[in-house]
């Protein structure tokens, strides 16, 4: 068994040496070894017992089987504890406090420790004070600062100093609970769990502790240390002090509960020193750590615990025992049944964020420059405690998600009257190049993309982590496949693919959609998780991260693969610049492709920048989104809209202006001297040579060959290569006329509107 130094060598050398004896008596075979950790026997591995012990832990090491632990750690320990259902008798687990209980010890629904015993605060008030002026322990707040005015006065007019109100507030965890108990002593109701530190509860409880510590304290008082407070109270200087139960004599102090802010409120902090087993030592030793529990949580030893060592146990019966009872009324130091019987208790904020560790340090400093700096006024720090543990998030309501819907809605109005204006006779010209159908393809998947910004307001959550990536990558599917597609049909080279892509347009973008469909299946097999970003000094939000290696796999195909799509689009392009019918549409084309290049490649470096404002983190992760969805719409739509309201006589030499820029070289003199200068005369480089030329052929026509099929061009391009520079010169073939016989005979002619 393994425990740390601040609990009493006492008690763990009786309970081991009494369960020693019990198992003799029993014969059970099993001996009891305790170690206590204390810092000589502590290693370089852990500077602490928290530390030590989860390093033990974390390393399934199985040196000790059984683990003594505050409550406070169930959170970084739950995991590497044994379920204790099963292993100790039900009957046990069932005459506990089962409140206490699921509080201090459940964890993922697994009750992983018992409570061995708990400590909770209470007030302490000087017996021969308030019996002197008449006065009973106080029940609120206000009447014990009444109280603690009037007696301190009267102290003083016979030069006894005293002080008022001990606050146990030091630098260390004890202030946790201390100033906690007062904030939970506003509520409004028995039943009502601790007010939001935003509230005016709260405000109003912090009021009262720095007017407790200002008028009837001071620093040194309200910080001091538990053996300073000892020291006060047995030199009968301080009327009240908040402490831990069964610590002072109640031979001249009362004892009761923390008061309130009315009558009936109450409040105390509880803390439990709790019993695990741990999960990675064999079969036997489980069996026989379940033997050591059983016996510590037997009635015979929680009496002991609480009639010798003066602990408070969670055993109920314990305290519906009226021989007990009455012993406890008459002990000197134990609290009487009637004060746990009436408990008013919390626990810790143990879950707020990743370790409590963390937020108690936090939180402590805080109060410390509240309390005892002056440096932060109660609102501020109540506003910095709450900041500490809160997840915050862009809400619809706010400006900022109210104009986010407001682009959703708005982008929805301009699909639909863009459609409406596609769909016109007199602006088909403009919109030539793709059916109506794939147009509206088109723009339904930009605000498919739009939808991206919207998923990011309000709280995160799994579904939304899954969901971006899909819109996101389905959004560019049903926008760009029909443009690929419609390319590759337009290729200036029968083929038959070109061919067969044309008779099944519609197919092949089902079959690009259901790519995605299938990846994002595979994808959602693997955990994503919504991460907290505790940000110092600063507000607290949430991400989405996968620690998945398939996931991150899947992902960097998905995005292998969306630029495979865009380096194939990109090589298309650059064969059809020429085209004639497609001209302006190839050029629109160029454009958004590369300004969706700079969106991503700026949507990855943000992505990489640690940001620790939240507004700014929404707003640079959606900016590229916005990028990217505003100019596609604008560069292949809302240009050709504009030029279509354009009445002027030149309306197609506008278009060509506005939208488009002019090639920096003649198209003209390209058809009649189609040259490339290429190095080398060995046969790689000629077969270089050979792809090459075969695609700035195609980048410098202008139209579709009617009469020669795939195959002969590729034969008649191979015996082109053997040439001096893979091109026949230009004064060949004006003399001979073997140009137009050795390249392509290419011929320019415009397209009929109904074809694909």
């Amino acid at each position: 068994m393994y425990y740390y130094e601040n609990i009493s060598y006492d008690i763990f050398n009786y309970l081991t040496d009494k369960f020693n004896e019990y198992s003799v008596k029993n014969a059970l075979n099993i001996t009891l070894n305790s170690e206590v950790f204390t810092i000589s026997n502590s290693t370089s591995l852990a500077e602490n017992y928290g530390w030590s012990l989860e390093h033990l832990m974390s390393k399934r090491s199985d040196k000790y089987d059984i683990y003594m632990f505050d409550h406070a750690y169930l959170d970084r320990y739950g995991k590497y504890l044994l379920d204790l259902k099963g292993r100790i008798p039900q009957t046990i687990i069932d005459d506990y406090n089962q409140n206490m209980i699921n509080d201090l010890c459940m964890f993922n629904g697994k009750l992983l420790c018992l409570p061995l015993f708990i400590n909770f605060g209470v007030l302490y008030s000087n017996k021969e004070l308030l019996d002197k002026y008449g006065r009973s322990p106080p029940s609120t707040w206000d009447e014990l600062m009444e109280i603690a005015s009037y007696i301190i006065s009267k102290e003083k007019e016979e030069n006894n100093n005293i002080i008022g109100y001990i606050g146990h507030m030091p630098e260390h965890e004890t202030s946790v609970c201390s100033s906690l108990e007062i904030i939970y002593s506003f509520r409004d109701n028995v039943n009502d769990t601790l007010p939001s530190f935003k509230s005016s509860n709260a405000k109003n409880a912090f009021d009262t502790i720095k007017k407790l510590k200002d008028e009837f304290s001071n620093d040194n008082a309200f910080k001091a240390s538990d053996y300073s407070i000892v020291q006060n109270v047995l030199r009968n200087e301080v009327l009240f002090a908040r402490f831990w139960e069964n610590s002072i004599s109640t031979m001249n102090y009362y004892a009761t509960h923390i008061p309130g802010n009315k009558k009936g409120i109450s409040a105390s902090c509880i803390n439990g020193m709790n019993i695990g087993i741990n999960k990675y030592i064999k079969e036997e030793q489980q069996i026989a750590a379940g033997n050591v529990l059983e016996f510590f949580f037997s009635e015979m030893i929680q009496r002991d615990l609480v009639i010798n060592y003066k602990k408070t146990v969670a055993l109920k019966k314990m305290y519906n025992d009226d021989e007990l009872c009455k012993y406890l009324e008459n002990d000197q130091i134990s609290m009487n049944c009637e004060v746990y019987e009436n408990l008013q208790y919390f626990l810790k904020p143990l879950n707020l964020i990743d370790t409590y560790v963390k937020y108690s340090v936090k939180y402590r400093d805080i109060l410390n420059s509240f309390l005892y700096k002056g440096t932060r006024n109660s609102e501020e720090a109540l506003e910095d405690i709450y900041n500490i543990s809160h997840v915050y998030d862009i809400k619809i309501t706010s400006w900022l998600g109210i104009f986010v819907v407001l682009i959703i809605i708005f982008s929805f109005l301009v699909i639909i009257v863009s459609y409406i204006m596609i769909i016109q006779k007199k602006n088909k010209i403009y919109f030539k190049f793709l059916r109506n159908r794939y147009w509206l393809l088109f723009m339904c998947g930009l605000m498919i993309v739009n939808i991206y910004p919207l998923v990011g307001l309000n709280k995160l959550s799994r579904f939304k982590c899954y969901i971006r990536p899909i819109l996101i990558s389905e959004g560019f599917t049903i926008s760009f496949t029909p443009i690929l597609l419609k390319i590759i049909v337009n290729f200036p080279l029968k083929n038959k693919i070109s061919s067969f892509i044309n008779q099944n347009f519609f197919v092949f973008i089902l079959i690009f959609v259901l790519i995605d469909i299938i990846s994002f299946i595979f994808y959602s097999m693997s955990p994503l998780v919504v991460q907290t970003y505790y940000v110092e000094d600063g507000l607290n939000f949430q991400y989405c991260v996968s620690y998945s290696e398939f996931g991150k796999t899947v992902i960097m195909l998905l995005i292998g693969y969306k630029s495979i799509i865009l380096l194939i689009l990109a090589l298309f392009l650059f064969m059809e610049w020429n085209l004639e019918e497609t001209r302006e549409d190839i050029r629109s084309f160029i454009s958004i492709l590369y300004i969706n290049i700079l969106s991503i490649t700026l949507y990855i470096i943000i992505y990489y920048i640690d940001i620790k404002n939240y507004y700014i983190y929404y707003i640079l992760r959606v900016a590229p989104i916005y990028c990217y969805t505003i100019t596609n719409y604008v560069m292949v739509i809302g240009l050709r809209i504009l030029s279509s309201r354009l009445k002027e006589d030149n309306d197609q030499d506008i278009l060509e202006k506005v939208l488009f820029k002019q090639a920096s070289y003649n198209v003209g003199a390209t058809r009649t001297n189609p040259k490339l200068i290429l190095k080398g005369n060995n046969n790689d480089l000629q077969k270089k040579g050979t792809v090459k030329n075969l695609m700035m052929n195609f980048h410098f026509s202008t139209g579709r060959s009617s009469a020669i099929k795939d195959e002969e061009f590729l034969s008649t391009m191979s015996s082109s290569s053997s040439g001096s520079e893979g091109y026949p010169s230009q004064t060949d073939s004006t003399k001979s006329g073997e140009f137009n016989k050795n390249c392509i005979n290419f011929r320019t002619f415009r397209k009929p509107s109904n074809l694909k």
